[in-house]
């Protein structure tokens, strides 16, 4: 059963694996840069201030999100030179990502934070769009 935050996570993923679609005319669509991807710090410190994470919460949150920039990353690195179709497959490769980053931290939040987390990726996703796009 999907919850509120699955959906967004789901919409996430989908907008990160489809970047590289903005040029539909190219054999090799446009390439998303792992240099446009919000460092796992940034990320920490904008989900901090969003959710008001306890320290505890904070050490416990800051691997969790080095390893998703270093899964986005890797997932990035892996689309160099491929066709924007091939791309298209990649989507469900940043989903997987994206929901298993947000199955280790939604359980270390109260349930007010959830409710300022799933508003947190609503921006960081429209952010990183933007990013990826060059804009």
């Amino acid at each position: 059963m999907y919850t509120h935050w699955s959906s967004r996570a789901i919409a996430l993923a989908l907008i990160l694996g489809s970047l590289a679609l903005c040029n539909p005319s190219a054999a090799v669509a446009q390439q998303p840069s792992v240099d446009a991807l919000i460092p796992a710090d940034t990320l920490l410190h904008r989900l901090n201030q969003q959710v008001q994470l306890t320290p505890d919460q904070r050490s416990e949150v800051a691997p969790i999100m080095i390893e998703h920039v270093e899964a986005m990353a890797g997932l990035v690195r892996s689309l160099e030179g491929k066709s924007r179709l091939a791309m298209l497959g990649m989507r469900r490769k940043f989903r997987r990502v994206v929901e298993a980053t947000h199955k280790r931290i939604e359980p270390l939040l109260t349930d007010q934070q959830r409710e300022a987390y799933d508003g947190f990726w609503d921006v960081i996703g429209n952010e990183q769009r933007q990013r990826m796009r060059g804009n």
